[in-house]
């Protein structure tokens, strides 16, 4: 087997694994029966609890400052 076949074979079949995977991965999110491990109220409420006013407040006080 020379070495372009080789080459030309072995993107082919690259290609479709690829190919088939994505598909896969289209199919499960667009047919999935379960809602997603992690709600869009789940963020809101726990991993976004700064909202730019509080960090803007909170910018120019540093930790253990007395406050006047």
């Amino acid at each position: 087997m020379n070495k372009r076949k080789f080459i030309i074979s072995t993107g082919a079949f690259l290609m479709l694994v690829m190919l088939a995977t994505g598909y896969a991965a289209a199919d499960a999110v667009y047919h999935a029966q379960e809602p997603p491990r992690i709600t869009e109220e789940y963020r809101m409420k726990v991993l976004m609890p700064k909202t730019p006013e509080t960090v803007a407040a909170g910018a120019g006080q540093q930790p253990g400052a007395e406050t006047p």
